[in-house]
């Protein structure tokens, strides 16, 4: 953490985790409540998780072919209107199935673009000789944001539902 730019996007990281795990569970949350099935939240999961899976080689050489300052504000801008478009879906009359698993697929190929770039971008930061402690912290504050986002949200959504998540990622995504 000697570095001051590491040091700001690890807070930022912290941040941006913490209210992305929030919108996960406001997503399967909504989904649950909508149509009382947890195999329908499992497909949100999976919906979420398969385009990383099935993209991740060819999404990882894009991302080494991108800039990554300037794609990482248009994926982190992205990732915020997504999260907009589901705290409206939250608050409307709207049947918010089709919706969430269009947004969660939308995430999902987001972030096979997204990881790898912000791995690389993160290791710019520290100098050669830092760089495996700057990983080692790196996946700390991804774990414990984690945790953080989940326990937060878990409280939040039995106190005022969904659509809080929701914006409170939009925030965290800005």
């Amino acid at each position: 953490f000697r570095f001051r730019n590491f040091r700001l996007w690890s807070g930022a990281n912290v941040i941006s985790t913490t209210g992305s795990w929030m919108q996960v569970l406001a997503a399967n949350w909504l989904l649950l409540t909508a149509t009382g099935s947890a195999t329908q939240m499992g497909l949100g999961i999976l919906v979420s998780t398969l385009p990383v899976l099935l993209l991740g080689p060819w999404a990882g050489t894009l991302a080494d072919r991108l800039p990554a300052r300037p794609m990482l504000s248009v994926t982190q801008l992205t990732h915020a209107l997504l999260s907009v478009v589901l705290a409206v879906v939250a608050t409307s009359d709207l049947n918010p199935v089709g919706w969430v698993y269009a947004t969660m697929l939308t995430a999902g190929v987001i972030n096979s673009i997204e990881g790898p770039m912000l791995g690389r971008f993160g290791s710019t930061l520290v100098d050669r000789d830092h760089l495996g402690p700057a990983l080692a912290a790196g996946s700390l504050i991804g774990s414990g944001a984690r945790v953080v986002g989940m326990s937060l949200g878990g409280t939040l959504i039995a106190a005022t539902g969904p659509s809080l998540l929701f914006l409170i990622d939009t925030r965290s995504f800005l």
